[in-house]
Parts: C-alpha cells; structure tokens; sequence
C-alpha cells in the first residue's frame, strides 16, 4: 500500500480506508524518519513515511550530501514566546496570557534537529542541524548550529537549561582517534584515544519585543529567529568530559531543582 511521493495518489486503483481524503487531519499527521549512511557514498539518507497515506519522500541532495553520517533525528519543539515575555512584562505592560503572546516560531512546525557525524576517515566532521521544511523541495533549508569543529554527535534532546523556558540543547559529541585520523605524531595520551564531552548549546534570546504585538525581535528589527545567519552558530559551553555517544536524562530526586545526566 504504500505510494512514493511522485506518484498519483488520486489515481491509485485499490484506495481503502487507510488512505484519507485531503483534508485538513492531514496536515498534522505524523511521519516515520529513518536515517542511514555508507563507508562510500559522501552523503547520508533521510527518508519520511507518512503514517496515514503511506507517501514515501526525502530530504534534497544538497542536504543529503551536507550531512553525511546521520544519527538520531528529533522533531523542533515549539517555543512559544510566553515564557520570554515574562522577562520584558514590565517594559511591555503585557502578561504572558496576553491574546497576542502566542507562538511566533510557527515556521518551525515542520523541522528535524539531526546529529551528523561518526568515526570513519571522512565523516568524522560532523555537527548539529537544524532541517526546516524536510522533504518540501521548494521550502527546504538547513541550518548548521555548531561551528564545523572536528567533534561528531550522535545524540541531542531539548532542554530548559536555564530556567526561563528557552528550549536549548543537551548533546554527546567526540572527537575522532588520532591513529583512524592518520595523525601519527599526535601525543601519546588519553587523549590520542578520542575525546567524548558533554555539551550546553544555548538557544539565543530575543533583542527586543514588539510592543504593540508581543513579537520577539532580532537586533536589526526583523522578527527573532533563533537559526538564522546572525544567531548561529549557538553558544556552546562543555558541562563535562567523557559522555562520547549516548546519554538519558532523568530526574532521579523530584524534590530538588536539577536533573540529572547518566552516561557511560
């Protein structure tokens, strides 16, 4: 049953009850994507499946080949602007129930946060990207959040690390073994062995807001957004040394203000 993106679903012979009709349910439907990658092609695979109509579809080249070595994909949550308003309330005169604090990230509905990168000669620069519009060959764009050191990441969750509601990023990252680099005068030490860490990025916050409308606001006056060009790449401070690949978070104490991190 199922039909791949070019294909004319309005014509397809067989149509039952698993296909639905064109209508607005459709909109918010959810979609499987599954990631690969090749020790010889230098690009990776995104491809989506959409649960309802069975409408197979990928990411565009240009992406593909940017992010050769896709690991975990995680969906943008929605940052309303509430929680920053309640920061600027007394310069606005608004509280954050105002008819017009309502989310102004809505363009981001439809994006993937993908960890790129692994160990083999090659691959070993990766990054955390920020896919807009996956699979909409018209709309699609990616946005890199790291600055294309030599570290690859595998894992990345959303997290208000800092207590206002800014969804920022938790994520694993290593750097890859001297010896697989072909760096052979490298110093003898835990090091030469690969680096992993523990990494904060923080999402940026607005300039301003918009007094009469609540919208956030970058420096230059356009509405703020926290993966444009001027906001990227993120601010990124190293928590701690060690986690390289997988990591959970939990709060293994609800009565104090932290969570905590287990890695191995």
């Amino acid at each position: 049953k199922w039909k791949f993106k070019n294909d004319d679903l309005a014509n397809f012979v067989g149509r039952d009850s698993f296909f639905v009709d064109d209508d607005e349910d459709q909109l918010d439907g959810d979609r499987l994507w599954v990631t690969g990658f090749s020790l010889t092609k230098q690009r990776g695979e995104l491809h989506t499946l959409d649960v309802k109509t069975g409408i197979m579809s990928h990411v565009n080249d240009k992406t593909a080949k940017s992010i050769k070595w896709p690991n975990e994909v995680a969906s943008i949550p929605m940052q309303s602007t509430n929680c920053e308003l309640n920061e600027y309330a007394d310069v606005l005169g608004k509280t954050d129930d105002s008819e017009n604090s309502e989310s102004d990230y809505n363009g981001l509905a439809d994006a993937l946060l993908v960890t790129d990168g692994f160990l083999v000669p090659g691959k070993d620069k990766g990054g955390l990207y920020v896919v807009k519009n996956p699979g909409n060959k018209a709309a699609e764009q990616k946005v890199c959040l790291t600055d294309g050191s030599e570290w690859f990441y595998h894992r990345a969750i959303w997290l208000d690390l800092t207590g206002d509601g800014r969804k920022s990023i938790l994520a694993a990252r290593a750097k890859v073994p001297s010896i697989l680099n072909g760096n052979s005068g490298a110093q003898e030490d835990w090091r030469a062995l690969g680096v992993g860490e523990l990494v904060w990025l923080e999402r940026p916050q607005p300039h301003s807001f918009n007094k009469v409308t609540g919208s956030p606001l970058d420096v230059d006056g356009n509405v703020f957004d926290p993966f444009s060009d001027s906001n990227t790449p993120w601010k990124l401070r190293v928590l701690d040394e060690g986690p390289d690949v997988m990591f959970s978070v939990a709060d293994l104490d609800p009565t104090d203000s932290t969570i905590e991190v287990i890695a191995s």
